[in-house]
């Protein structure tokens, strides 16, 4: 009887091979920014709770406040972002699975805190006392530090309340190159914006989160 039995020649085996480097070459890198994309969800949300926070908080006193304790603004552990609501002048360290908010005095005589890090029971290490993509002058160009009724270029406050806003931001590494995806949100409206690595929009609305450096696209 014939054996007509037989196996993979090795043309055909480097074929498949081919093949699946080339899936594999398309499929990890899009897996990697949808991964990334997912992890912006935090931000976001928390970014819209501080907005919430100083809403009520201003309907109450008439005025916003630096003091995350103060307005209630207390982000879940395991965030992945580093939250400025000021000049971080008491930090929030958020590590060890303290969830206890620190209790230092802030500069209006307050006690609380004006920034929360990054936890590093996700494996990052703590960001910096400001914003690495700073945001300075022409950055925000319409929204002049100090104006009446504008928002400041940096987070904090700016004129005098009640006709005051205020403006808070955030940054993480959620994709573990060099840069930081980079946020902010503002009580106030802001044209005239520079936005960076696939954001181009100029105008943003008060209450909506601005991604000013997309990590996912740098």
């Amino acid at each position: 009887m014939t054996n007509n039995r037989r196996g993979f020649t090795l043309i055909e085996l480097m074929i498949v091979v081919a093949i699946i480097g080339i899936l594999a070459a398309i499929a990890i890198p899009n897996f990697v920014r949808f991964q990334a994309r997912s992890k912006q969800s935090e931000v976001k949300a928390n970014l819209k709770a501080w907005f919430t926070s100083q809403k009520t908080f201003y309907s109450e006193k008439d005025r916003y406040s630096t003091n995350g304790g103060l307005i209630g603004f207390s982000p879940e552990k395991n965030n992945r972002y580093k939250y400025y609501l000021n000049a971080c002048s008491v930090t929030w360290t958020r590590a060890n699975a303290t969830e206890v908010a620190p209790t230092g005095s802030l500069s209006d005589g307050t006690t609380g805190f004006d920034c929360v890090d990054n936890d590093t029971s996700k494996g990052g290490t703590p960001l910096g006392s400001s914003p690495v993509n700073a945001w300075g002058a022409g950055t925000l160009s319409d929204m002049g530090a100090g104006a009446s009724g504008a928002a400041p270029k940096t987070p904090g406050m700016a004129g005098t309340c009640p006709s005051c806003n205020a403006t808070g931001a955030a940054e993480g590494n959620i994709d573990n190159d060099a840069k930081l995806d980079s946020w902010y949100i503002s009580t106030s409206d802001a044209s005239g914006i520079t936005g960076a690595c696939g954001n181009s929009d100029q105008r943003n609305g008060a209450g909506t989160p601005y991604n000013q450096i997309n990590d996912v696209s740098c």
